[in-house]
């Protein structure tokens, strides 16, 4: 009896943790065609959000992904502390910014800018129910232990309480575009991955995941 209700306890912990845990979705993908669009580049990460610890990590994680695939990549927080991602620009900053990353050498870039934040409640019941009970065969069993226990109650088992558990879900709408320099303005946009992240516990591990996708996305089409 006990083991079975430590079996149902564990089933329901390890239930209200997945349900929890952060997911990952690809929400759309376009990507010009090519072998490795990026191959033979020299790339400079770049990942707009508020949170600097958050932008690091992310640029960092894409930048390490970037190296994996044989391609030449930098984090702009490591060489552009100037760009100031968070900071709106005229049109004279933008070409200033654009003429300074040319000049460095880069020609291809990769953008991430957070592109929607929303969250919601949400309540999870649990228990209200009898674990470990005799029922059909060791309750009815034959017809005389049967009839010798007719108006004895029903041996339900283990009562498990009743439990209810209101969590916030987040989600984050990450956007992904990448930039060849070396083509005509009109021309340099050559991919864009929108993902949607739920309920981020380590960003460390995210931004790896994130990274991976983004990458494989980007040089696998």
């Amino acid at each position: 009896m006990k083991n079975i209700l430590k079996s149902v306890i564990l089933l329901v912990a390890l239930t209200l943790i997945s349900s929890c845990s952060s997911t990952l979705t690809v929400l759309n993908s376009w990507t010009e065609k090519g072998d490795n669009i990026l191959s033979g580049k020299n790339v400079l990460v770049i990942t707009k959000v508020k949170d600097n610890g958050t932008r690091i990590q992310s640029e960092e994680s894409i930048t390490k992904q970037l190296l994996a695939s044989n391609i030449k990549a930098k984090s702009s927080f490591k060489m552009f502390s100037m760009l100031e991602p968070n900071k709106k620009l005229n049109k004279e900053e933008i070409e200033s910014a654009v003429k300074k990353i040319k000049e460095k050498g880069y020609n291809a870039i990769v953008l991430t800018t957070l592109k929607d934040f929303s969250k919601s409640q949400h309540t999870e019941q649990s228990g209200g129910y009898y674990a470990g009970g005799n029922y059909y065969g060791n309750y009815y069993g034959g017809f005389g232990s049967y009839y010798g226990r007719v108006y004895s109650s029903y041996d339900r088992g283990v009562y498990v309480p009743a439990e209810s558990k209101t969590y916030t879900s987040k989600k984050y709408t990450l956007e992904t575009v990448t930039y060849d320099l070396d083509l005509p303005e009109n021309k340099e946009l050559i991919s864009v991955i929108t993902i949607q992240i739920e309920d981020p516990e380590d960003i460390e591990k995210v931004a790896k995941k994130y990274a991976k996708t983004v990458v494989g996305k980007i040089i696998k089409n």
